[in-house]
């Protein structure tokens, strides 16, 4: 599973969803691979995504998770994505 934390006004995360996750190659290849994707909108501030994020060591988002099968804790991706690292999750 992916799990990413966003907001509308993080430039960031607005590149890398354009440049990197949202791509034909990464959609495909999370399919293939069977990898499920899940957003957090952090846009408003929640607190409780907050503390979570905080919990990542992260001041922000963007946060990038990426839970393996039978992994007990995720692993925490660089804040600059590739589609060369996210078309390798899962394979």
């Amino acid at each position: 599973m992916f799990v990413y934390f966003t907001a509308d006004w993080c430039l960031t995360c607005k590149v890398n969803e354009k440049a990197a996750i949202d791509t034909a190659g990464v959609r495909d290849a999370f399919a293939q691979h069977k990898v499920a994707a899940l957003i957090g909108d952090w846009t408003d501030g929640d607190p409780v995504m907050g503390r979570f994020i905080q919990a990542h060591n992260r001041a922000g988002v963007p946060l990038y998770l990426y839970y393996a099968p039978g992994a007990a804790e995720p692993t925490v991706l660089p804040q600059v994505l590739t589609t060369g690292l996210l078309e390798g999750l899962g394979a």
